[in-house]
Parts: structure tokens; sequence; C-alpha cells
């Protein structure tokens, strides 16, 4: 608990609230162990998701006949300026955006 509250994003929350957002992705993370095994519960993958997403840009963009594809990081951005796709991203469980931008 003291991990989370050293949070800043999660400053300023009291105990009650912490304990509403840490207990589904326990449950989630417990019952994943159960199932898969302990290997599901480490916090680094073998392999960079970022890294292997920019690998097959161009296979993406033409199987799915796209533009351009921009591959962000949670990571990179802070406070109010994540979006709120960055919720519940954690190694192994990324978030995908697609938008249409209107033509100029």
């Amino acid at each position: 608990m003291a991990a989370v509250k050293a949070n800043p994003e999660l400053a300023g929350e009291n105990d009650k609230a912490l304990m509403k957002k840490i207990m589904p992705f326990a449950k989630f993370m417990m019952d994943k162990a159960l199932t898969a095994g302990p290997a599901v519960l480490d916090v680094k993958l073998a392999f960079g998701e970022r890294e292997v997403l920019e690998d097959n840009l161009e296979y993406m963009m033409r199987s799915l006949n796209l533009d351009e594809v921009k591959v962000r990081s949670c990571d990179e951005a802070a406070g109010d300026d994540k979006p709120p796709e960055c919720e519940g991203v954690y190694p192994g469980n990324p978030a995908l955006v697609v938008r249409q931008e209107p033509a100029a």
C-alpha cells in the first residue's frame, strides 16, 4: 500500500478510494496467475511492445489500409496530459486507440 500511496498521481486519495482502485486489479491478477501460472505476474515482458509495433508499422498500414500509424507511450504523457485510454495500461495490457481524422 505504501508504494501506491507514494505514486504522485494518487496523492490525496484516502485508503478506501485506493482500495477501490486496487482490489479489482489484484483479483484479476490473482485469477490470471491461478490459470496461467506465476509468470503472468512478471512486470517486465520478454520483448518490447513498442519495438514490436514499430518494427511492423509498414505491415499494419498495408494490411489495414491506413495512411499513418502513430505509436505512442502512456509513459510519455504526465498528469492532465495523459489520455483516458492510459487508464489500466500495464505491461502486457496495452491500449489501442483508433482515430479517423477529417481529410484536409
